[in-house]
């Protein structure tokens, strides 16, 4: 059973790869992937946004050494922390399944703004807590999958077995948060979207995806660099000195 869920987490993260691919639009200049393991998929992602330089950071050595054998300027970093790359550098960054594995998602994406030069665009992609299996799965008292209270143990949820994708989530996004967050930290989203559709899989699951996306899996948000004045209002964000 852990093989086949294993290989059923590997197609959903491929179809909402190829996802994002679907909704690239080419947009010349400097590309920037955040969490770029190998490089493989920010290859992909460059060619069709029309990269002229591209970028990756990962927190791997192995990956990273990996990616710059594909020709990619590499940076070690760890996304908690400040990002050693120079401020409106970028004009396309990309993070997919990044932001959940992080304890300071804010410092994710203040960085991310500053990296951006003025209305630079930023393609990201997190898990939905609100999916139609995690919704189910809370009905029965189980636990979400995107999201773990362990970080050591694998814990079982009845009929599937022992489920680890969400050991290494530290933060889990419902679609509002999702927005509320990219909101404020300086983001205006023109374009937000589902992928990914469990159980059901192939065309209907993005047929269904595309539908309901505050159902999906995964949810995807495009997102311009906007100035931050005026972000920050009373309309359900409250800000906190708190660490």
């Amino acid at each position: 059973m852990e093989n086949k869920l294993l290989k059923l987490s590997n197609t959903l993260l491929r179809s909402n790869q190829l996802k994002l691919l679907s909704i690239a639009k080419e947009k010349k200049g400097v590309f920037l992937d955040l969490g770029c393991s190998n490089g493989q998929f920010s290859l992909e992602f460059a060619t069709k946004v029309g990269a002229k330089e591209i970028y990756g950071v990962d927190i791997n050595e192995l990956a990273l050494a990996e990616a710059q054998k594909k020709g990619i300027t590499v940076v070690k970093a760890d996304l908690n922390n400040k990002i050693p790359l120079p401020s409106s550098f970028f004009n396309i960054i990309l993070s997919n399944q990044t932001m959940e594995h992080l304890i300071n998602p804010d410092n994710l994406l203040e960085e991310i703004h500053r990296l951006l030069k003025p209305d630079g665009y930023l393609y990201i992609s997190v898990p939905n807590l609100c999916s139609l299996h995690n919704r189910l799965f809370i009905l029965l008292g189980w636990q979400p999958t995107c999201i773990s209270p362990s970080r050591k143990h694998l814990l079982k949820i009845p009929v599937f077995g022992y489920v680890g994708g969400g050991r290494e989530h530290l933060t889990a996004f419902s679609p509002l948060a999702f927005k509320q967050m990219l909101n404020l930290y300086g983001f205006r989203i023109i374009e937000y979207y589902g992928s990914s559709f469990y159980p059901f899989r192939g065309g209907l699951g993005e047929f269904l995806s595309r539908f309901f996306p505050n159902l999906s899996v995964f949810q995807i948000a495009v997102a311009i660099k906007c100035q931050k004045e005026n972000i920050m209002k009373n309309d359900g964000y409250r800000t906190t000195n708190k660490r």
